[in-house]
């Protein structure tokens, strides 16, 4: 007789292994009753009647009962709160003609003011529902919570919310675009 090496008594422990569950249920099936030879003979009985239903007639309400279901639908529905979940209705775009460029007279002295651009930080935003516009995007600004269209600082408007690529557009009193971002982590936990 043949020696069996290794590699192969390690395969038929490794098969052994995944039928030995298998081999063992269907021994205590058969042993119990409850195999499918049982099964069959039992599939011969008839079935139990299945008793049916009737429908009775709905509950007769109290006056009480009647005043309060009335006053509760007469309540209109005003609440300003929505859930985030909610997917917002979408805001019609309105794409407006830019506006003219100032001009400035050839004689004109203009004071030499420095451009100062606030310091603006993100410390978070949320994004819309897809394919619906970043109108209902919110993005946290120095830890206030801002929308598009709102004014961070003097003059300067949130312009765009783009959670996907993790920026926000501002728009400031002098026609200056500022993009900012939040910042990285400096380090990563493991």
């Amino acid at each position: 007789m043949p020696a069996i090496s290794p590699k192969t008594t390690a395969k038929i422990l490794f098969f052994a292994t995944l039928l030995a569950p298998a081999l063992i249920v269907q021994l205590v099936r058969t042993g119990l009753g409850s195999a499918p030879v049982a099964t069959a003979a039992a599939a011969t009985q008839p079935a139990p009647a299945i008793p049916q239903l009737t429908t009775a007639a709905p509950p007769t309400l109290t006056d009480t009962q009647r005043l309060a279901l009335a006053w509760v639908l007469a309540q209109p529905n005003t609440s300003p709160i929505r859930s985030p979940m909610d997917f917002p209705d979408p805001v019609p775009v309105v794409i407006a003609d830019p506006a003219p460029a100032p001009t400035v007279p050839a004689n004109a002295t203009v004071p030499a003011e420095p451009l100062i651009t606030p310091t603006f930080q993100i410390t978070g935003m949320i994004g819309s529902a897809p394919n619906v516009g970043i109108e209902r995007a919110l993005a946290s600004i120095n830890h206030r919570i801002y929308r598009v269209g709102d004014e961070v600082s003097k003059g300067w408007i949130v312009h765009e919310i783009d959670s996907r690529n993790r920026t926000v557009t501002l728009h400031g009193p002098d026609g200056r675009v500022v993009s900012v971002t939040p910042p990285k982590p400096e380090l990563e936990r493991p």
